[in-house]
């Protein structure tokens, strides 16, 4: 008589644990606007633009989270 953890099943599909990163939509808030104005350097008047001030907000879209994706099966 065989012992009953002698018996093997058959292999019907393997799969990998593949980590998806979680995603994140952006938006933006106006800090201060742009702006050109005349300064003095090195003794001449020069026209200088300061582009605008944004802050960036990032808000979770789908956290992170574990996939079984189908592979091939490995042998040992």
């Amino acid at each position: 008589m065989a012992p009953a953890f002698a018996w093997e099943g058959q292999v019907k599909a393997c799969y990998d644990k593949i980590y998806v990163a979680p995603t994140y939509t952006t938006s933006k808030t106006l800090i201060k606007a742009a702006k050109t104005k005349w300064e003095h350097r090195h003794g001449q008047m020069v026209e200088v633009h300061y582009p605008a001030i944004y802050r960036e907000h990032r808000h979770l879209k789908t956290p992170g989270h574990y996939i079984a994706r189908p592979a091939k099966c490995k042998k040992h």
